[in-house]
């Protein structure tokens, strides 16, 4: 069973590079702005597996792209991503104090601080965009249509409507992890063709788009598997039961792994992404 050092090791050189990116893309703390770049840089570094920029790159490269000039993009999609999670831990959203094992950027700096770090973080995206070689247009429109009012906002208004007490459907369930988890993973993926100059090729792009999508709720289910133990307001185990959650995994990740089938030898990273996702342990 494949685990995190396994995951690190396979992913070592992506990984280095999304780091390295992360970290010049960043403002260094100085003043008179010292507070708000150390939010900035806590809300990221260190970070998370980093699994949507290294979605992107491995698109690229399973495309024949060059990695280094899909790098702004998958900046991009990390950045905003560490967005969403800030804001997302607010008290007037999940209200969370933990997030990566240490205190949330609100617990750390205050409200006001983490609301406009959440803030220069989701600005700092498209600045990394935009510096996309290929097609950096159509690179942040990709983005701003996942991030937005049909994206991931409405997956978190749903969500807090689902925190809020309302009956959760399973077809409600549905929209939240399509919308609030998928959407960036599709974004990725989408984002990777067009950062190595594929974009125009309308078969490749709904072929990556699609794994995009699959990979994102089967990493949203298996979120819920792993997360089952811990008391939650709301969570698809609790509504779904554990066997059929873990149903759903099992379905998009072949899903997923289908969509990329003709593709081939070349689409190697990408399956090795799909099985780490449906077998990890954190």
């Amino acid at each position: 069973m494949p685990n995190a050092k396994d995951f690190q090791s396979f992913f070592s050189t992506e990984l280095a590079w999304i780091e390295q990116a992360l970290d010049l893309a960043l403002p260094t703390p100085s003043p008179p702005a010292t507070m708000l770049y150390e939010a900035m840089r806590y809300g990221v570094i260190p970070g998370g597996k980093r699994i949507r920029p290294l979605l992107l790159l491995c698109v690229a490269k399973t495309l024949g792209g060059n990695c280094s000039q899909a790098l702004p993009a998958a900046v991009a999609i990390e950045l905003l991503h560490c967005y969403t999670l800030i804001h997302d831990d607010l008290p007037c959203m999940d209200n969370d104090s933990i997030r990566r094992g240490k205190p949330t950027a609100h617990v750390k700096y205050g409200e006001a601080l983490a609301l406009l770090g959440g803030d220069a973080l989701l600005t700092l995206a498209f600045d990394q965009a935009v510096q996309t070689p290929h097609a950096p247009a159509m690179v942040a429109r990709v983005l701003a249509e996942a991030a937005g009012a049909q994206g991931v906002i409405a997956g978190q208004v749903a969500d807090l409507q689902a925190v809020s007490g309302e009956d959760i459907t399973p077809d409600m369930l549905t929209f939240i992890h399509t919308n609030k988890t998928g959407a960036l993973f599709r974004a990725a993926a989408e984002m990777g063709v067009h950062a190595a100059g594929e974009g125009k090729d309308a078969s490749v792009l709904q072929t990556c788009r699609q794994f995009g999508a699959s990979l994102g709720l089967a990493f949203q289910y298996m979120d819920d598997l792993l997360d089952a133990r811990t008391e939650t307001a709301f969570s698809s185990v609790r509504i779904l039961g554990e066997r059929v959650v873990r149903e759903r995994a099992d379905q998009y990740t072949n899903e997923a792994l289908a969509a990329i089938a003709p593709l081939g030898a070349a689409a190697a990273s990408l399956q090795k992404l799909a099985q780490f996702m449906l077998r990890r342990e954190t």
